[in-house]
């Protein structure tokens, strides 16, 4: 299509012509993300400055942002890391695309000093894995049909969740809150010691507080809890490799055999003919997909949300020391 509009006739570029191309021109190929492309430029600049005076008159301690985020919690990666003889026998499951979620509710200060608990908002009233003595969730949870804020969570949260973590840290001082102009964000929502300041529409993914790298914190702290605790519950032991033994510096070197002499190998004994693996099967396979002996939910129960509690840098260091361990093949 390009030839035909440079008047060039009977051109055709093959692979390695695009490749060198691009090669050439420094030009690569990109994955697009985000909402960034339709945002208005314009008004989020004139929004900016406009927050920016508004917030002059409150120290940072006193700035909040809040920001609703979707949390697959039952997908895994579909990425890892195998031994180069197994690269093409590796195999996925479904749960690399398992849809299962519930939406978080993050909201801190500008300085970070006040961290509001993390809620969850769900499709159940009462979960299983919440029930029975024990269980309780320690986040605070609402119940959703789509597992999305709608303003009824949102009068709840707002009411339960942040006015009385700020009345309880600023004893009645005015603060000021950030969120963007959602539908489902309550405008006749107030208080008196708090300003609420939405943001124009389509400039969210600009310059939003939490999109600069707290939810993507939190979002690879839950993955890295989940691989940690599927890692426990496997049945095969984590088992250091032994040490390599030390040359001793005392012992006497033993002298050294005499080169032996060529001698003619043996004829090779024809090769056995393996029998054919059925249809659809590679070789190994029942050693690749064996049945776990023991159901992983019934004796170690369905993960918790220990991702979302307060930082453990202990456990933290824990799960990254265990899982290269169970995933490298052993020496």
């Amino acid at each position: 299509m390009i030839s035909a509009r440079l008047f060039i006739n009977g051109f055709s570029a093959s692979n390695g012509y695009v490749r060198g191309f691009l090669k050439r021109y420094d030009i690569f190929n990109v994955a697009m993300h985000g909402q960034d492309g339709a945002a208005n430029l314009v008004a989020a600049a004139a929004a900016v400055e406009d927050i920016r005076r508004m917030l002059e008159a409150y120290p940072p301690d006193r700035m909040y942002n809040m920001e609703e985020t979707r949390l697959l919690y039952r997908c895994l990666p579909s990425r890892s890391y195998v031994p180069r003889r197994d690269r093409r026998h590796a195999r996925g499951t479904k749960a690399m695309r398992n849809m299962e979620r519930v939406t978080l509710v993050l909201c801190t200060n500008a300085t970070g000093t006040h961290k509001l608990p993390v809620a969850m908002i769900g499709q159940a009233e009462n979960p299983m894995c919440f029930r029975g003595e024990g269980n309780a969730c320690s986040l605070p949870y609402f119940n959703q049909k789509r597992e999305w804020m709608d303003k009824h969570v949102y009068e709840r949260w707002w009411n339960t969740v942040f006015l009385s973590a700020v009345h309880q840290r600023h004893k009645g001082a005015k603060s000021s809150q950030i969120m963007d102009n959602a539908s489902t964000h309550d405008v006749n929502l107030s208080a008196e010691d708090v300003e609420v300041n939405f943001r124009p529409p389509s400039s969210t993914a600009l310059d939003q507080p939490m999109d600069a790298g707290v939810i993507a914190s939190l979002m690879r702290r839950y993955k890295r809890r989940l691989l940690a605790i599927l890692v426990r519950s496997l049945c095969v032991p984590l088992v250091s490799p032994p040490p390599c033994p030390q040359p001793n510096p005392l012992r006497t070197p033993s002298p050294e055999p005499p080169p032996l002499l060529p001698q003619t190998p043996p004829p090779l004994p024809p090769p056995a003919t393996s029998p054919m693996a059925p249809h659809g099967f590679r070789e190994r396979n029942d050693e690749l997909w064996m049945v776990p002996a023991v159901s992983v939910s019934q004796v170690y129960g369905a993960p918790r949300s220990e991702a979302l509690e307060a930082p453990d840098d202990a456990a933290d260091a824990a799960a990254q020391q265990g899982l290269p361990a169970a995933l490298l093949p052993p020496p």
